[in-house]
């Protein structure tokens, strides 16, 4: 099948599939890796993760300790004082936007680096590790151990008569 430009038209199938696959496959394999990497990147997000609120008032307590006046901060920042408390305020709520923050942390010769962790202070392997299990034992409690493997041929433990009874 040819399209108005006589190059051959793109229809799904077997091979298609195969390929398509083929890829996901792929994708899978190089999502442990990157969880790795990502694991190792993120600890210390994960531990400051562990307390309740390991960033509260951060940007009123940086400023403090820098030794910034208020005003001095705010003429930086293009805002009046009024609205830099009202902004250290809404940090300290966590209502802050990204962007807001951002801008007072480099008025004050800092930067912003937030993460995304997993809650509980687990790592990402972990997660998926307990999402598993979590599969496997529904499906065990299910007793349709065929759904999580993906397999419809029994275990050889599901196999395995006793001899001596």
């Amino acid at each position: 099948m040819s399209g108005r430009d006589g190059k051959e038209a793109l229809r799904p199938g077997k091979e298609f599939r195969a390929g398509a696959e083929r890829e996901a496959t792929m994708r899978a394999k190089e999502r442990e890796p990157a969880r790795m990497r990502l694991d190792h990147e993120l600890r210390y997000y994960r531990l400051a993760g562990r307390e309740k609120r390991p960033t509260q008032q951060l940007l009123r307590r940086v400023r403090q300790v820098l030794g910034l006046r208020s005003a001095d901060l705010a003429r930086e920042v293009g805002v009046n004082r009024s609205v830099l408390f009202r902004l250290e305020d809404s940090e300290a709520r966590g209502t802050i936007s990204l962007n807001a923050m951002t801008r007072v942390a480099q008025a004050m010769g800092c930067k912003v680096v937030y993460a995304v962790t997993p809650r509980n202070g687990l790592t990402l392997q972990e997660m998926v590790e307990r999402k598993k299990w979590t599969k496997v034992l529904a499906a065990e409690e299910a007793g349709d151990l065929k759904e999580v493997s993906g397999n419809s041929e029994p275990k050889a433990a599901d196999s395995i008569q006793c001899t001596g009874c």
